[in-house]
């Protein structure tokens, strides 16, 4: 009865989806590593700079679909350890991921000469909403979970304030996770019955944006989906043996957007475009959290039952794109061709007081393309862009090593590498 107990605590233990910044999302902005995102003008700007917004006057439509495929190594930890509720580990392993699929759409929508709006919004494919829990003596990556997916949508206003200088303002449309899991225990039955419930929330965003003569500087900034979600536990226990008091309480942080500044620069010249974007992204902030149990504890184990919580540090993106705009026709429209490089700094520490959740350092490369087309004959008449790209990420291969609360020293090791592949359009309309 003991062991039914914390198997049922810890099977609730930790829950986490980290932010899709990194992956391929928004077309050819994303083929240029996403270097323009403070600085585009383009058909998903309302995610990145709402001040950009302003840079397009045509009501424009874009959706974009990509797929994503990991090939991560398992990071099994070293010591296993044992847990003191007997529960089994999960059969999941990184190297077994699934790919992910989803799809983008973006909208413009110009209400005057000087203020536009804007909507993005970035949908799973296949299921809309996942959270996952692990136990204290399993481990994932920060941000790459083939069953941790969400919905994003971005709603978004630009404003021009003279020829020069825009601002723009937004929100984020997110989610948060609360609830309750309820436990009965009496000599010869036991029940358990539980509610987590997605509840959104709203995220607020801002933006600047100066241009002049082709040259750009942008600036946005994104405030922090706050680590509130609780996931609380009752329990009830009617045993005349062995009863103990127990009261457990936990956090249950399934839905987590850090706060991040973006500075951009940028050149855009009549046959090439170039960007650089460098990201502050405050990781410092989220915290995972393990179960919290109170009371009489002692008498059930000798510890190990649950992990300190995990802490990261605040991290660095480096982002560079280049475009080569109107190369030369292909079937009837311009050809434009699109690279990016962008590196980004991994948010765990050096020696973690946890390694339920880790993340490495990485690069990453893209590259892809635009066909603009006058239209597509008599079934479109307006002037259509297709684009396609391919994104490859390496993660840099790293151990990271914790004690914990049994006093055990575990290792584990982590790095891979993800293929993601974008393809999709946007008209005028």
């Amino acid at each position: 009865m003991k062991n039914l107990i914390f198997a049922l605590l810890l099977c609730a233990s930790i829950a986490y989806a980290g932010p899709s910044d990194i992956l391929l999302q928004e077309g050819p902005s994303s083929f240029m590593a996403r270097a323009n995102a403070a600085t585009d003008g383009k058909v998903y700007s309302s995610k990145t700079n709402p001040a950009g917004l302003v840079l397009n006057n045509n009501v424009e439509l874009a959706l974009t679909l990509n797929l994503t495929s990991y090939d991560l190594e398992d990071i099994d930890r070293n010591p296993q350890g044992t847990i003191a509720s007997g529960i089994t580990r999960d059969n999941y392993k990184a190297s077994e991921a699934k790919s992910v699929s989803q799809y983008s759409i973006g909208l413009t929508l110009p209400l005057s000469n000087k203020l536009v709006f804007g909507l993005s919004a970035f949908m799973p494919a296949e299921k809309l909403l996942s959270i996952y829990s692990q136990t204290s003596n399993e481990s994932n990556y920060l941000h790459y979970n083939d069953r941790s997916q969400r919905p994003e949508v971005y709603l978004a206003g630009g404003y021009e304030l003279n020829d020069h200088f825009s601002i723009g303002a937004g929100i984020y449309l997110s989610m948060k996770a609360t609830g309750v899991i309820q436990m009965g225990v009496s000599n010869n039955d036991a029940e358990t019955r539980s509610l987590i419930e997605a509840k959104p929330v709203l995220i607020p965003y801002i933006g600047s944006l100066y241009q002049n003569n082709g040259f750009l500087v942008g600036l946005s900034y994104r405030m922090e989906n706050e680590p509130e979600t609780a996931l609380g536990f009752q329990l009830r226990q009617s045993s005349t043996s062995g009863s103990v008091n127990i009261d457990a309480e936990s956090e249950l942080v399934a839905l987590y957007d850090p706060a991040q500044v973006t500075l951009g620069f940028g050149i855009q010249k009549e046959t090439y475009e170039s960007y650089l974007s460098l990201e502050r992204i405050f990781w410092s902030e989220y915290k995972p959290a393990i179960i919290d149990l109170k009371g009489d504890v002692d008498t059930l184990t000798n510890g190990g039952i649950a992990e300190n919580k995990s802490g990261f540090e605040d991290t660095w993106s480096i982002r560079l794109g280049h475009q080569f705009k109107n190369l030369f026709e292909l079937f009837g429209g311009k050809y434009t061709h699109l690279l990016g490089l962008e590196f980004h700094q991994g948010a765990s520490k050096d020696g973690p007081e946890s390694i339920a959740v880790i993340d490495t350092n990485k690069w990453g490369v893209s590259t892809g393309f635009e066909l603009g087309l006058n239209s597509l004959g008599t079934f479109i008449p307006k002037p259509v862009v297709l684009n396609f790209g391919i994104q490859y990420t390496s993660l840099k291969k790293q151990t990271f090593s914790a004690i914990n609360k049994s006093n055990q020293t575990q290792s584990i090791s982590a790095g891979g590498s993800i293929l993601g592949v974008a393809g999709g359009f946007s008209i005028e309309i």
